[in-house]
């Protein structure tokens, strides 16, 4: 018996539901792969909802179709398969034309792949270029929009389904590629560092160093540049802070990755490698091409509204829903009589549970110091004072408020998840770590810092503080802060530099 008109057309329906499924089934998987104790726990209600539509599926088709053409096996299995091959050769070809033509990716999926997909354009991108003393550095005079996305998602250290919307701000820099508003040729105060200085997410007027300039009048260069270390920001100084012939150079050093990220500036200055090929071979996961791929990011963006109407439909409470989701972020807490909801960044967890052998025997704890002490120099030669900012990380705020809000055995499994080497410890003595050790990295810049004579400043007591008081100063799943902590920062910056700017007018 031949297929009629209707059943053919029935057919291609429901081969095309088929491969709709397969295709938000595909990010799922990707993620369980890569870290299935992260991911299989929280899609499991997810993995059912797909199992159970499947199946109604397969039942209509049986109604529709009729018995009679089910046991015709062999055109059956032609049509399943000529499906997945055009399944198959669309999704390839269209990720083929996107590798090929990166312009077309859209820059919410371009948000959201590793590394905001930079790997894809050689030369750089609309927004930045590529060099081989810095890696990455803003285009001078570039008027973009930017789309950023909550780190803690992008990272995977929480679900999708906390995603707040992404961050739209038109992204303005100057003639030579900083984050400044208008155009200068001398300054009272350079402010070197990462996001934290320059923050690409927030309009131009709300970070603190403009802050402090609007508030003080002094002029005030923003030379900060997300992603960058403290050997970054030398060359940085050398190339353009000097010029300004300031009385004051601030560097903002950020704890959470400062560090590290000297040592791997060091790596790629080492390899060879243009930033974009370094970019695409620094990942260590077994699937980072297929996580590298636009499709990929298309598809988790996909899953997004998928995973929201599930969350809808599990009938749970709010509170058994995240437990379902995370076995520990996000974390709920009460502060000030405010009750609140965090999440945590496993790397910064593990770096703050290293003792003080282990935080200062880094190559990368050796890099911050020579170019502290070259920063310190160059300063000297123009008579400009070097003085740090030290800036906490989300994590080492917080912690002391939530105490006893996990178990010992949720925090060393969230962080060995990612990081092999906490598995080797067991959960008692890695929470008693977390809490004994989370200040090494501060007692070791500010020890550094008094020895050399460089003016220093730590934000951890006062941002602790304001946390102590309920208030939220970082975005609940992501590392940095939001408006409030930026009125912090400015706040107590300008206290320091106010101090600072008063000894340059002594004689």
């Amino acid at each position: 018996m031949t297929m009629n008109p209707s059943n053919r057309s029935t057919l291609a329906i429901l081969l095309a539901i088929l491969v709709l499924l397969v295709a938000t089934a595909v990010p799922m998987a990707v993620e369980i792969a890569t870290s299935p104790e992260q991911f299989l726990g929280p899609y499991t209600y997810h993995l059912f909802l797909l199992l159970t539509v499947g199946i109604l599926l397969c039942g209509a088709w049986t109604i529709v179709l009729g018995g009679r053409e089910l046991q015709r096996r062999g055109k059956l299995l032609k049509g399943v398969l000529f499906a997945a091959y055009l399944v198959v050769t669309v999704i390839a070809g269209l990720d083929a034309v996107l590798e090929a033509y990166p312009p077309l990716i859209p820059q919410r999926v371009l948000a959201n792949l590793p590394f905001g997909g930079n790997y894809f354009f050689p030369k750089g991108t609309a927004t930045y270029e590529f060099r081989p003393d810095l890696g990455m550095k803003a285009r001078p005079n570039a008027r973009v929009e930017v789309f950023y996305v909550n780190d803690l998602i992008r990272y995977g250290q929480i679900s999708p389904v906390y995603d707040y919307p992404t961050t739209h701000v038109l992204y303005v820099t100057d003639s030579q590629g900083f984050r400044n508003s208008d155009e200068a040729t001398t300054a009272d105060v350079v402010v070197l560092g990462d996001s934290f200085i320059e923050l690409p997410y927030m309009p131009i007027e709300a970070v603190w160093p403009s802050l402090v300039a609007r508030r003080t009048g002094w002029r005030i260069r923003n030379l900060g540049a997300s992603g960058y270390s403290t050997t970054h920001e030398a060359v940085v100084l050398r190339k353009w802070g000097l010029a300004y012939r300031p009385r004051v150079v601030v560097l903002a050093f950020y704890e959470g990755n400062d560090i590290a990220e000297c040592e791997d500036f060091e790596l790629f200055q080492k390899s060879g490698l243009s930033y974009s090929q370094w970019v695409a071979h620094r990942s260590k996961s077994p699937l980072a091409w297929f996580e590298r791929r636009p499709v990929v990011a298309m598809l988790r963006m996909g899953l997004l509204p998928y995973q929201r109407v599930c969350e809808q439909w599990s009938g749970q409470d709010a509170e058994t829903r995240a437990a379902r989701r995370s076995y520990f972020n996000p974390i709920a807490f009460e502060a000030g009589g405010r009750a609140e909801t965090i999440g945590l960044f496993s790397y910064s967890l593990k770096f703050l549970s290293d003792d003080r052998e282990t935080m200062r025997s880094q190559r990368g704890w050796a890099l911050c110091r020579e170019a502290l002490r070259e920063m310190k120099g160059l300063c000297r030669e123009i008579g400009a004072t070097l003085a740090v900012l030290y800036i906490p990380t989300k994590e080492r705020v917080y912690l002391p408020l939530l105490r006893g809000r996990f178990t010992a055995e949720a925090v060393h499994k969230s962080v060995a998840a990612y990081h092999s080497e906490v598995k080797t410890m067991k959960p008692e003595a890695f929470e008693a770590a977390l809490f004994a050790n989370m200040d090494e990295t501060e007692r070791a810049v500010g020890e550094f810092c008094r020895n050399e004579g460089i003016p220093y400043f730590d934000l951890t007591p006062s941002f602790r503080q304001a946390a102590r008081q309920g208030e939220m100063i970082y975005f609940p799943y992501d590392s940095h802060w939001n408006g409030l902590g930026n009125e912090i920062a400015a706040d107590q910056a300008g206290v320091f530099l106010w101090t600072l700017m008063q000894e340059k007018k002594s004689p």
